[in-house]
């Protein structure tokens, strides 16, 4: 009897260190899980959103047609609409084609060209700002398209302008600018001046446009939240950015795109 006594007393034991050790793990499972239930954070996320706007541009149908020498009002402009200021960037994206160009004269200023004929921009970019900067007062505006005939281009000065591009496929140059001031969230300053005010097909002779050719200036807003930058990219003056800032901010914004 005493064995049996002892060997009950001994499972007694072992049944009790089983429950405890149960109620600790349990309290243990518990307690973890209530911890990871409270490092569960929300956040609310800014977000970059820019609208492309242009007030003037014709809307009543969906061709726009336009003669040689023939005015378009185009006046694009960018509206920061997020929730968050943002550093604003434009990329204008102009058409060329081989065509005929003709002058005041009504002869062709092509010739000996090659029957007549050259790679040449299609619009002059104009704008009304009585301090508009003109591409010829640009260093390295067109460095990269020596074999073409360029048009007129001027924008508002508020603008810097950063580089160009040439797409050979589809017949395009392309002209990134960056906007001098930060686009806040704040009414009346949540949008860009104008890049440019209207464009004009220049005088060429129509007929030798080709059909696949590229008919129309297209305008890309880009943005980058500008709260919580780099120190190295902040402007000290944030309602005057300088060009080489813009650049170094634009490259943080290719990288992150990337």
């Amino acid at each position: 009897m005493k064995i049996i006594k002892k060997r009950l007393s001994l499972f007694v034991i072992i049944i009790i260190i089983i429950l405890l050790m149960l109620t600790v793990m349990t309290h243990l499972t518990v307690s973890y899980f209530v911890r990871k239930k409270t490092a569960d954070n929300y956040f609310n996320v800014s977000l970059t959103e820019l609208t492309v706007v242009e007030d003037s541009f014709p809307q009543q149908s969906k061709d726009k047609w336009v003669v040689p020498k023939g005015f378009l009002p185009k006046d694009p402009h960018i509206i920061n609409t997020g929730s968050s200021d943002v550093y604003a960037f434009a990329e204008i994206t102009v058409p060329y084609d081989e065509v005929i160009m003709i002058s005041e004269q009504g002869e062709n200023k092509n010739l000996p060209e090659p029957q007549g004929k050259k790679n040449a921009e299609l619009f002059n970019i104009i704008s009304n700002d009585e301090e508009c900067i003109s591409a010829d007062e640009t260093e390295s505006f067109r460095e990269a398209f020596g074999v073409t005939d360029n048009a007129e281009f001027s924008y508002d000065h508020n603008w810097i302008f950063l580089s160009s591009k040439e797409d050979q496929i589809n017949k395009t140059h392309s002209y990134l600018f960056g906007y001098t001031s930060i686009l806040t969230t704040e009414t009346g300053r949540n949008y860009t001046s104008n890049i440019f005010d209207r464009i004009q097909l220049r005088n060429i002779l129509e007929s030798c446009i080709s059909e696949n050719a590229v008919r129309t200036v297209t305008i890309s807003a880009y943005g980058l939240q500008s709260e919580e930058l780099r120190a190295d990219v902040e402007p000290e003056n944030k309602q005057k950015i300088t060009r080489d800032e813009m650049l170094d901010i634009y490259r943080i914004y290719k990288n992150q795109e990337s």
